[in-house]
């Protein structure tokens, strides 16, 4: 009973009653003036033109600029030196070594380009590598300063020098360590006739063999020239990483080398040695012996002098 009561009373508003009702409508608008409209359109147009701005001068004016920032911030392949081929006697005893070496190379492009920048960045140098400054000052000058292929500035770095220079490595530009192998003879006096040697690639080979480096070795006399393309292996790519200011971040390796292949001569190396130190032995006698024949000849001349006075 009482429900129906409630309902009778109540009285029930539909929506579409509200949109009928011109004079309630208005009071739900909030018209926004013209003013607002014309404020908002300019504030718009100005915020677009900052944009538009910064865009033009980051991308016209100072394109070229940045665009050579974000090439020097980047990652960079370098040639990396295949370990060499092993020679090794009939009986597998190994005449020729690979033992690791530590060289310090320099990027003449990293360099800082401002004059008391590379002023203070020789001295560094010259102090870590115990050299004088005028040294390492005519070094960097004879230099192609736009060049981005490494020189070597120190070869076979001792271990006190390269811990010293791991440590400066973030705060000077354009300098990184190598880490390859080099060529040992350990058993050289008596097979350099047979076997050689090896040496820095000079311009020569590089015009006759376009696929080495500055910083590769190759044959110069003996077996490792006549068997270079077998020992010489396929080099890797190191790759390096630098920021904005030539500094070296991180230093991966992109490729590994793959070394050369060995060789196995025909010679037994024990009966090398064997005769060569027999051979030695009779000649330094047979020395010796002419010495003493010669010395007693220059006694009976002082001796037979006198006595003709």
């Amino acid at each position: 009973m009482l429900k129906k009561i409630l309902r009778k009373n109540r009285v029930e508003i539909e929506p579409e009653e509200i949109l009928l009702d011109k004079e309630a409508a208005s009071k739900l608008e909030i018209p926004i003036s013209n003013n607002g409209i014309s404020i908002l359109f300019f504030v718009t147009v100005i915020i677009l033109a900052l944009f538009f701005t910064r865009a033009f001068w980051l991308q016209i004016t100072k394109g070229s600029y940045y665009a050579l920032k974000a090439n020097k911030n980047s990652v960079r392949l370098y040639h990396s030196r295949a370990p060499r081929g092993i020679i090794y006697d009939r009986n597998n005893s190994a005449l020729t070594l690979n033992v690791q070496d530590f060289d310090l190379l320099v990027v003449p492009a990293d360099l800082p380009a401002e004059k008391d920048g590379l002023d203070a960045w020789i001295k560094e140098v010259s102090k870590i590598l115990g050299k004088n400054n005028t040294e390492i000052a005519d070094f960097i000058n004879n230099l192609n300063k736009n060049s981005t292929e490494p020189v070597s500035l120190k070869a076979i770095l001792d271990q006190t020098t390269l811990v010293d220079i791991e440590a400066h490595l973030p705060s000077m530009p354009g300098l990184f360590i190598d880490k390859e192998t080099k060529r040992d003879y350990p058993n050289g006096s008596y097979f350099s006739h047979l076997i050689g040697y090896t040496g820095k690639v000079s311009s020569d080979d590089l015009k006759t063999n376009p696929d080495y480096s500055l910083l590769d070795f190759t044959g110069k006399t003996g077996l490792e020239t006549q068997y270079e393309k077998y020992l010489k292996g396929v080099p890797g790519k190191i790759a390096v990483s630098v920021n904005s200011d030539n500094s070296i971040l991180k230093t991966l390796v992109a490729e590994e080398a793959r070394p050369g292949n060995n060789l196995i001569l025909s010679i037994d190396g024990d009966l090398q040695k064997f005769l060569t130190d027999a051979l030695y032995s009779k000649m330094k006698h047979k020395n010796e012996l002419q010495t003493q024949n010669k010395k007693s000849k220059n006694d009976e001349v002082l001796l037979i002098f006198p006595a003709r006075l």
